[in-house]
């Protein structure tokens, strides 16, 4: 069984019946004519008999209101049709709740760069409101550092759409500057969420506890270069800290050029 929202002008509910397998026939012939019910605020719908079991029916259901979807359930019953009494034999039932799966991404920004993480997988282990991604993300500041990092964990609600489920704020003179190869600890950052776009997203930023997990640094082991790399003078790292001792002074006197190629243009 699938059920699908699909939006064309006005919200519509489609349940599709695909197939029931293993039903234990109870006409007392040792068949069965199986047909299923399904219900959905207060409208009630059902298949046509098919004796094999698969039906690919498509029950259109309207929806009264979008916001109290997190909220419904779909209550499927399977009947046995009796011919013979025109009556019905229960089968079986199953209700399902209507709270869709999450799709979660995170978004860095830091001034005018913006990175995103790709949507996050579900896993044996991981399930979709615990989300895992393990990427890194890589930002080119300069001082005096003055920018903030904004990271926001954000849902995709459809195609086109995304709303924020929390996001943290850290300035940048707060971040640990690391030097060498020393581990940074990673950090438990509560999610602000006073911001929700609908009741859907509130209801989901509950169930995932407003926190994120990732560590953050101040890294001087690149060089960042401001020109063409092959009139490039300086390779050194942005931290002192990594660069090699001297070995002596060398002075030089230059007298004279001509024929110079300039370095940067404005």
């Amino acid at each position: 069984m699938n059920c699908s929202n699909i939006a064309t002008g006005k919200e519509r509910l489609v349940v599709e019946v695909v197939a029931t397998h293993n039903l234990m026939p109870k006409d007392g012939e040792g068949s069965s004519s199986p047909f299923v019910e399904v219900e959905f605020e207060n409208q009630r719908l059902r298949t046509q008999v098919k004796l094999n079991s698969i039906w690919n029916e498509k029950l259109v259901f309207d929806i009264q209101n979008v916001a109290d979807i997190p909220y419904r359930s779909i209550e499927v019953n399977i009947f046995n049709e009796m011919r013979s009494s025109n009556s019905c034999n229960f089968l079986g039932e199953k209700s399902f709740m209507m709270m869709r799966f999450p799709e979660l991404f995170a978004k860095v920004q830091v001034g005018n760069q913006v990175l995103r993480i790709k949507m996050a997988a579900p896993s044996a282990t991981m399930s979709l409101s615990n989300p895992f991604w393990e990427e890194d993300l890589l930002f080119v500041v300069v001082e005096p550092f003055e920018d903030y990092v904004l990271i926001s964990v954000e849902d995709r609600v459809e195609p086109g759409r995304d709303e924020i489920v929390g996001r943290v704020v850290l300035p940048m003179g707060a971040i640990e500057r690391r030097t060498y190869d020393k581990q940074v600890i990673s950090r438990w950052f509560n999610l602000d969420n006073h911001f929700g776009n609908s009741t859907e997203s509130k209801v989901m930023m509950t169930r995932f506890g407003f926190r994120i997990h990732f560590r953050v640094s101040l890294d001087g082991g690149y060089h960042v270069f401001n020109e063409a790399t092959m009139y490039s003078n300086d390779v050194k790292p942005t931290a002192k800290q990594l660069w090699k001792p001297q070995i002596g002074v060398l002075e030089m006197g230059i007298l004279d050029a001509t024929g110079l190629m300039p370095m940067k243009i404005k």
